[in-house]
């Protein structure tokens, strides 16, 4: 990963997974106090695209092979906006459905894991090869609930 990369954090709240960002893989993450240690890297990754090309969400269709217990993780029973079906896990953060993925098979997806059945995932921010979006269509949260510690 670029040392120009962010990563997206991707996390339960309430009843919705929400998006903020860290500029580096942190060793370790807190989310209202619980720790949180990496437990998996995910595989690739797509992005989920709306009519206007703006980013709004991921797809990760391998996710269960490289982490059988995302499956059940409380990120995916408990968020309103994450399903998984057929193998793939899908992210919707932004508003309206998602109408295309753009199958660019990115890497740099991990898992977080408090040990009790919940997950954070981080994604890379492609910046490599250019943004493959012409704008993040949701929320980037500021100042959550996440603190992380660099090792």
């Amino acid at each position: 990963m670029s040392d120009r990369s962010e990563l997206f954090v991707i996390y339960r709240l309430g009843h919705r997974a929400v998006a903020s960002k860290v500029t580096r893989l942190p060793a370790r993450c807190f989310n209202e106090g619980r720790p949180y240690e990496l437990a998996a890297q995910l595989g690739d990754f797509n992005h989920l695209l709306n009519e206007r090309n703006e980013l709004v969400g991921f797809e990760l269709e391998y996710a269960e092979d490289f982490f059988r217990e995302i499956a059940t993780s409380r990120l995916v029973r408990e968020s309103s906006n994450v399903d998984f079906a057929s193998g793939i896990l899908r992210l919707r953060l932004g508003e309206g459905e998602p109408l295309q993925s753009d199958s660019c098979q990115g890497i740099g997806t991990w898992a977080f894991s408090d040990g009790h059945g919940d997950h954070i995932i981080m994604i890379s921010e492609i910046v490599e090869w250019g943004r493959l979006w012409k704008a993040v269509a949701f929320e980037i949260v500021e100042g959550g609930p996440i603190s992380y510690v660099h090792g």
